[in-house]
């Protein structure tokens, strides 16, 4: 059994696409990223998508291609570093799955870890228990930026000039209607 694991696995990682699962979870995960001071931080949240009529609840996830450090995890669960490039992180057993883990239609954020790495493309696979058994799942996520507040100071400021512009031009064409009518 663990061998056509291992190869169901390296199947998924070469897969094209952007994620997939097996029937019946659909589960996905987004991460934003901010710099720091010797790398970059990561914050992911994972999404339960699958329908709740299935009742899998998401007990466990693993990510890799990014060397981690400094983790965090939401309460009740934990993260295991394998190796500098591949963390699990899962709420104990699967028996815990119904009380902690991520029941559908729900996301659960505060996954957190630094990494020397700047991301191209973070793979992640998982499993979720449901009435039916276990199910996994796998994909992949394209990190995003996460702005920095002195690049929303300047959008903020910019958008409040140009409603002031827009409130000057009005109070100027308003006396000239005025005088016409």
């Amino acid at each position: 059994m663990k061998t056509s694991w291992l190869v169901l696995c390296t199947a998924v990682i070469l897969a094209p696409g952007a994620g997939f699962a097996y029937e019946p979870v659909d589960v996905t995960i987004t991460a934003l990223y901010a710099p720091v001071s010797g790398g970059y931080r990561y914050y992911l949240t994972v999404h339960n998508n699958t329908d709740p009529a299935q009742n899998a609840h998401v007990w466990r996830f693993d990510t890799w291609l990014l060397p981690a450090t400094d983790i965090i995890c939401p309460f009740h669960w934990s993260a295991y570093v394998f190796s500098p490039w591949y963390v699990n992180w899962s709420v104990g057993e699967s028996s815990f799955a119904w009380p902690y883990g991520i029941p559908p239609g729900e996301s659960l954020s505060g996954f957190e870890f630094t990494s020397p790495t700047l991301p191209g493309e973070i793979r992640y696979g998982g499993s979720a228990d449901s009435d039916l058994g276990f199910w996994g799942f796998f994909g992949r996520m394209a990190p995003q930026l996460v702005p920095e507040p002195g690049s929303l100071l300047a959008l903020a400021s910019g958008l409040g000039a140009l409603g002031l512009c827009r409130l000057g031009r009005r109070r100027r064409e308003s006396p000239q209607e005025e005088n016409l009518a």
